[in-house]
């Protein structure tokens, strides 16, 4: 598998939200790929963002990936974060830098469609 097929980006306009998919194990470039694309779609919708990330296919996570990651969830530009489809493994691993981060921007999710509830309703909640 290319590079390239290990990441899937998209808008949706309909909801406002940023999606994005990855597969296999996250290294440190994957990592760099992510926080790319979120400086690119918040440049492109106009600042914040709300920023679904699908990890079902996610097998692994490098330490230097879990420290940009760390520095990703934080970011001015991400509004909300929900990540859908998480191992047991990779949701423990999530938690944790979650914790490192010190944000509560962060949640975890089952499906899709939960994922998108909450974001609308945090949306509404202010």
């Amino acid at each position: 598998m290319s590079e390239f097929e290990k990441y899937n980006f998209r808008w949706d306009d309909a909801n406002g939200i940023a999606y994005g998919k990855t597969v296999g194990e996250l290294d440190e470039i994957g990592a760099h790929i992510i926080l790319r694309e979120v400086e690119r779609f918040s440049q492109e919708h106009g600042g914040q963002i709300d920023w679904i990330i699908d990890f079902a296919e996610r097998t692994g996570m490098s330490s230097k990936a879990r420290k940009i990651a760390v520095k990703a969830i934080t970011h001015p530009s991400i509004r909300k974060i929900a990540i859908v489809g998480a191992s047991t493994f990779t949701r423990t691993v999530i938690k944790f830098i979650i914790s490192a981060a010190g944000t509560d921007k962060v949640m975890l999710f089952a499906t899709e469609n939960d994922a998108v509830r909450w974001i609308k309703k945090t949306r509404n909640d202010g």
